[in-house]
């Protein structure tokens, strides 16, 4: 359970609460600030605690989003088919760590603040995309969800960062 205690199932219940995928994040690193025209290191590492990898296209994005509520994208070349969750033969099923990294290199008009930083995982199809039902929901109980108002974007967000503003 979201507050630490043991949840009783059987064999049954486990192999349905597995099916799939299931993406658990670990750890995400980063600077202290975000700078504005420079490279910002992003890496998230991740398990995926299912029984499958992820079927089909998924681009895998991060996110900022501004206190309007205003989304901005940054594709990484992160794919999700490759997030297997044990090295194949492997007897022992020892799970696989996977990341996520990206150079991120913010726009010089991006304006200073306090944003929250997110992992947007739309499906692939054009149709679909801008589809928040159509995201992946991350396993972990203490990530929040958030919907878009517009309905566009599901994202996992991870925390928030500072964005500095442009030195002169």
């Amino acid at each position: 359970r979201q507050d630490g205690t043991v949840v009783e199932r059987n064999v049954f219940d486990y192999i349905r609460d597995h099916l799939g995928y299931r993406i658990e994040l670990q750890a995400l690193q980063l600077p202290g600030r975000l700078q504005p025209g420079k490279e910002n290191l992003l890496d998230l590492s991740l398990v995926n605690r299912g029984f499958a990898t992820v079927f089909g296209e998924h681009p895998v994005y991060f996110a900022l989003v501004d206190d309007a509520g205003k989304v901005t994208e940054f594709l990484t070349d992160a794919h999700p088919s490759d997030w297997q969750p044990f090295q194949p033969g492997d007897t022992a099923c020892v799970p696989l760590t996977h990341s996520v990294g990206l150079s991120l290199r913010l726009p010089e008009s991006l304006a200073p603040g306090t944003y929250r930083l997110g992992l947007w995982i739309p499906d692939g199809s054009e149709r679909l995309k801008y589809d928040s039902r159509y995201a992946i929901r991350c396993a972990n109980g203490d990530t929040e969800w958030m919907v878009s108002d517009d309905g566009r974007y599901g994202i996992n967000l991870l925390t928030t960062v500072e964005v500095a503003g442009k030195r002169m």
